[in-house]
């Protein structure tokens, strides 16, 4: 969180980021983790992930830190929410 969601928003802002929610599950086993990447359109997805837009990108550091991640992303267009305040 600290390293790779700021230097997304420097780099990918410019091209249709505008975010990230990260969910995370406490398990017996291990920790899980799944990300959420907010762009302006699948136009821009495209853009930054390329013609293979349907494969992860994951940096070298990162599958470091991992035992394993998915293969495939699945992407959706949001046709609603309601998000309340933790305030």
């Amino acid at each position: 969180q600290q390293e790779l969601f700021p230097r997304m928003q420097r780099e990918l802002t410019p091209k249709g980021y505008v975010g990230f929610h990260l969910l995370r599950s406490d398990t017996a086993a291990e920790v899980e983790f799944a990300t959420m990447l907010w762009f302006k359109s699948l136009d821009c997805v495209k853009a930054f992930a390329g013609e293979k837009y349907s494969t992860p990108v994951i940096s070298e550091k990162a599958k470091t830190l991992l035992s394993r991640y998915a293969d495939r992303v699945e992407h959706y267009e949001l046709s609603g929410s309601s998000f309340p305040s933790f305030e």
